[in-house]
C-alpha cells in the first residue's frame, strides 16, 4: 500500500473514533505505573470514560447529527450550508439559507398572472372577448406586461445603480463585502456589538478603517461609536446578503484560514477570495 492510497483525516466521526481508541489503549498501558492504591480510581475512569463519550456522542447525533460529517462529505457546497441550518428533523429553519433565486421567480410568476388576469378582465368588460384578436397585438402586450414584472422584480431584490456603483468600488478589497454582511447579519448599531459579532464568526482585522470607509460612502450613516445601515440601501443589502450568503461565509473562512496560516501561504489564500468575490451577485 502506497502513501498516497492513504486518506487523510478529515470527517469528525473518524477523529472521535481514533481519540477514543487511543484514549483507551493509553489507559490501559499506564494503569501498571500507577500506584496500587489509586488503581480503583483508575479502572473507574476506563470504565466511565468511553461510557460517558458515547453518551455524548448519541447526544451530538440525536440533537446536532450534521456536524459529524465534513464540508467535503457532501456533493456541494449549497447542500452543506443548508444542512448547518437544519432542525432535529431535517427541516431548515425559518430565515435560514432561503433561495433568493427561486423567490425571485415566485414573485415574477404571481405578478405576471396578476397582471395577465387584469387584462383578461378588461377585455371581457368590453364585450370583445369573442371577436377575433389580433394575435400580433396581445403577443406584444404579453411581452410589456413580463418586461414590466421583471423590472419591478429586480427592483425589489436587486441593487440600484448607484449601490451597485458604490459595492464595485470594493472589488479589490473583499474584507468590505465581510464588513458589510457582518453589519447586516448582527444588525450592530455600535462597536462593542461588531465586536461580539467578531468574535464569534470573524471579521478580517482592521474592520474599524472599514467601517469609516462605509461610512463614507454613505453605505453606513453614523460614526463608529453609533452606527446604522442607511435605511435607502437596507433592504437592498439584506437582500444582497441573503442572495450571496453561501459564497460570502466562504470568503469569510479563507480570511480566517489566511490569518491563522504561515505568511508565505497568504497569497494563495487572497487568490481565492479575489475569485469568490468576483463570483458575487449585484
Amino acid at each position: 500500500m502506497t502513501i498516497e492510497k492513504i486518506n487523510k483525516i478529515n470527517n469528525p466521526l473518524t477523529i472521535i473514533a481514533i481519540f477514543a481508541a487511543l484514549a483507551e489503549v493509553n489507559s490501559s498501558v499506564a494503569i501498571s505505573f500507577i500506584n496500587p492504591e489509586l488503581h480503583y480510581i483508575f479502572i473507574w475512569f476506563i470504565i466511565g470514560f468511553p461510557v460517558m463519550l458515547v453518551l455524548l456522542f448519541f447526544g451530538v447525533l440525536i440533537f446536532k447529527s450534521n456536524v459529524m460529517y465534513a464540508p467535503s462529505d457532501f456533493r456541494d457546497d449549497d447542500s452543506y450550508f443548508k444542512s448547518m441550518h437544519k432542525n432535529n428533523y431535517g427541516v431548515l429553519e425559518d430565515g435560514k439559507v432561503e433561495n433568493l433565486e427561486e423567490k425571485i421567480i415566485n414573485e415574477l410568476e404571481i405578478k405576471i398572472n396578476e397582471k395577465i388576469n387584469q387584462q383578461i378582465d378588461k377585455v371581457s368588460q368590453k364585450g370583445v372577448i369573442d371577436k377575433k384578436v389580433d394575435t400580433k397585438s396581445l403577443k406584444d402586450e404579453m411581452k410589456f406586461i413580463t418586461n414590466e414584472s421583471v423590472k419591478e422584480i429586480k427592483n425589489e431584490f436587486f441593487l440600484t445603480d448607484e449601490l451597485k456603483s458604490k459595492m464595485l468600488n470594493y472589488i479589490n478589497y473583499p474584507a468590505f463585502y465581510i464588513l458589510i454582511y457582518s453589519i447586516v447579519r448582527s444588525k450592530a448599531t455600535n462597536i462593542k456589538k461588531l465586536e461580539e459579532y467578531s468574535m464569534r464568526y470573524f471579521i478580517p482585522e482592521d474592520w474599524s478603517l472599514g467601517l469609516q470607509m462605509l461610512i463614507e460612502n454613505e453605505i453606513v450613516i453614523g460614526n463608529n461609536n453609533s452606527f446604522k445601515i442607511n435605511d435607502k440601501f437596507r433592504e437592498q443589502l439584506e437582500n444582497w446578503v441573503l442572495g450571496n450568503r453561501n459564497i460570502l461565509i466562504l470568503m469569510r473562512q479563507q480570511f480566517r484560514r489566511k490569518r491563522e496560516s504561515p505568511k508565505n501561504l497568504a497569497d494563495r489564500f487572497d487568490e481565492r477570495i479575489y475569485v469568490m468575490a468576483r463570483g458575487l451577485k449585484f
